[in-house]
């Protein structure tokens, strides 16, 4: 820890305390003469005893003090001091003199001095080492008890020609201080008249004589002397008390700073505070570089990795890749076949709904594909973002310049440097965790590919087969011929010529137009042949009517959706049966089926 230097100014002496060390705090103390005039000997003095310190606090004496119990308006620390510093005279007696007044803002005990005196001792002090707090000795005294947790205390000066301070502590608070110029007689008679003379009286320096003078006159007093505190003997408490007071930053009102020191300090506390913070910014760096190169040596090594763990996977991902298709075309299958129409069932409910006698002269009917329904993205969210407004700077400088130029400069391409390494190194990750569990099932993937493709089987045999869709729709053409001699219906037209089209995951859909002409009989066997028979066919649409000049009873015959059973041979059928239909259909080819059969 920086060496940390308090210093007592008193009439005829000064005391230093230098503070060294982090955890425990290592004291040395001295005390020279001095002359109030010329400080510069003292200085030099507590140079070759204590030697430069990084920070000073200095502590007025009680001599060197006016104090007084000053009324004045309920306004803040700052006002109340201007007020002091512009008319010293009316308040203490000085003429043409200028003071520096401590206040505070819940009492009105006032500390002063002399701003001439206080600006020779600080130029002095600062041969060796920057001052950062001048206060009165009173308030110093006050935070160095505290330190021993005396927070209730009655404290006698004693500077005998120089006058007798009474000092007066409550809860850690100075609550009263005063000179008495005379003898022990009137130090006495002023604590009886606050009622201090009750109870333990802290004499410094100690001096049996003046105790036995004190015992006398104070007879129910015990008089003590000051408790050593961290190794500090009483009358260099003050010093160490300012010595304690050098690490924050000082309520200048409350303090015996001028003006102009103040200034000083604030501008050397501003200083220091950017040169901290740009050390840190340059640590944080230093400490992200060394990170990232750490970071790009583990992500380099994952991907040499990746790339002999990929080459070791490649069959694995052929096996996958193999029943993730099966698995597809298995689902698209099953759907169609749960979601194709039932048309019998269709004909089996109006044949019951139609009244006895009743002839329908036709009947159309058609499924309808709807897809999911597309949002329409409102013009207004793509339009771009103005830019914000700038803000106008309030509070300027070189050292917030210097923090935004680092942070656009360095901070932001080095976060976002980092955040595209993390991001790789997470994809590489779980790429090379995807492959090593791929590498480790192989033989898993390769028994349930042989199970896909045996439960398989049945469902894939139900495609249209063919080494090419044209060969396909071919093959599909010659089946529906066959269903329609055996159902003894009369095939008009067959066209097949329309161009496949995707239709479930890993499907073609192969279209075909038919035209139709024969009895109900006909028409129930080749619709029942359609849905039953080995080929996976779907319906899209059916138009049915009646021949020329003559209806038809969808009544007659067997009921629909029973199986009519085998054909014998062409039957002819009565006007009233004769039917013409157009159907339009679509039989589902296996369009990755030769790469998985590969």
């Amino acid at each position: 820890m920086m060496a940390r230097l308090g210093v007592e100014l008193g009439p005829r002496a000064v005391r230093g305390v230098r503070l060294e060390g982090w955890f425990r705090l290592r004291a040395r103390v001295v005390e020279v003469e001095c002359d109030p005039a010329n400080p510069a000997e003292a200085v030099e003095a507590l140079r070759q005893h204590l030697g430069p310190a990084r920070r000073i606090a200095v502590a007025i004496g009680l001599p060197l003090l006016f104090i007084k119990q000053v009324k004045l308006p309920p306004l803040s620390e700052p006002e109340k001091r201007n007020i002091l510093r512009l008319e010293p005279e009316r308040f203490f007696p000085v003429r043409a003199e200028e003071l520096v007044p401590a206040v505070r803002g819940d009492d009105n005990l006032v500390f002063a001095a002399k701003e001439a005196a206080l600006a020779t001792w600080v130029a002095a002090l600062e041969e060796l080492g920057p001052v950062d707090v001048v206060e009165p000795g009173p308030l110093a005294l006050a935070r160095a008890l505290a330190h021993a947790q005396l927070t209730d205390a009655v404290v006698l000066l004693d500077g005998q020609a120089d006058g007798i301070g009474v000092v007066e502590i409550r809860e850690g608070r100075v609550t009263r201080a005063r000179r008495v110029f005379g003898t022990l007689d009137d130090a006495a008679a002023a604590l009886l008249e606050h009622g201090g003379a009750s109870g333990p009286i802290y004499l410094t320096p100690w001096n049996e004589d003046r105790v036995r003078v004190l015992g006398t006159l104070l007879p129910e007093a015990v008089v003590q002397p000051l408790p050593t505190v961290a190794d500090i003997v009483g009358p260099f408490l003050p010093a160490y008390g300012a010595a304690l007071a050098i690490g924050g930053r000082p309520n200048f009102a409350r303090t015996l700073v001028s003006p102009e020191l103040g200034g000083r300090i604030t501008m050397r506390w501003r200083r220091e505070l950017g040169l901290a913070v740009a050390a840190a910014v340059a640590a944080v760096v230093f400490a992200f570089a060394s990170a990232d190169a750490w970071r790009a040596r583990v992500t380099r090594g994952l991907e040499a990795s990746l790339q002999a763990l990929q080459q070791r996977a490649a069959p694995a991902l052929t096996l996958q890749n193999q029943l993730q298709a099966l698995g597809r075309e298995a689902q698209a299958i099953q759907q169609s076949e749960r979601e194709r129409p039932d048309l019998l069932g269709v004909l089996l409910a109006l044949s019951k709904q139609l009244p006895a006698g009743a002839y329908l002269r036709g009947i159309r009917w058609r499924r309808w594909a709807t897809g999911p329904m597309k949002t329409l993205h409102w013009l207004f969210d793509t339009l771009r973002r103005l830019n914000p407004r700038e803000r106008r700077v309030v509070l300027g400088g070189a050292l917030v310049s210097a923090t935004a130029l680092v942070i656009v400069l360095v901070g932001l391409p080095l976060a976002h440097h980092w955040a595209a390494r993390e991001a790789a190194y997470t994809a590489s990750r779980e790429r090379w965790l995807r492959l090593a569990t791929l590498v480790a099932s192989t033989d898993r993937l390769r028994r349930a590919l042989d199970e896909r493709k045996a439960a398989h089987a049945a469902d894939e045999a139900r495609l249209v087969t063919g080494a090419t869709p044209a060969l396909a729709a071919s093959a599909l053409q010659g089946l529906l011929q066959r269903y329609a001699d055996e159902s003894s219906v009369q095939l008009n037209r067959v066209d097949v010529a329309s161009q496949p089209r995707p239709d479930r995951p890993g499907l073609l859909a192969i279209p075909v137009q038919l035209q139709c002409q024969g009895d109900i009989y006909g028409l129930v066997d080749f619709l029942s042949r359609l849905e039953q028979g080995e080929k996976l066919l779907v319906v899209d649409e059916l138009s049915l009517n009646a021949a020329v000049g003559v209806a038809f009873d969808p009544s007659v015959g067997p009921q629909a959706g029973q199986n009519p059973g085998p054909r014998v041979g062409p039957r002819v059928a009565k006007p009233s049966e004769y039917l013409s239909w157009s159907l339009r259909l679509h039989g589902l080819y296996g369009a990755v089926g030769g790469a998985i059969g590969s």
